[in-house]
């Protein structure tokens, strides 16, 4: 029996306009569409071992 592919999902979040702006400028610069770069961060943080629990660090690593 072959095993079922898993769809990508959907998440949807809210960030402040700043951010936005911030998010699509780097997206636009690497030509990607926000979507993936935004995907394109979580996996990274993912994969470094971001630590999820602490909420404040990451919105400030964004910052920079």
């Amino acid at each position: 029996m072959p095993i079922p592919l898993k769809q990508p999902r959907r998440l949807s979040i809210t960030v402040s306009n700043h951010l936005y702006q911030q998010l699509m400028e780097i997206a636009d610069h690497q030509g990607r569409s926000l979507s993936n770069f935004a995907a394109f961060l979580l996996e990274s943080s993912l994969d470094r071992g971001v630590d999820l629990q602490r909420t404040a660090e990451p919105a400030a690593m964004l910052r920079r």
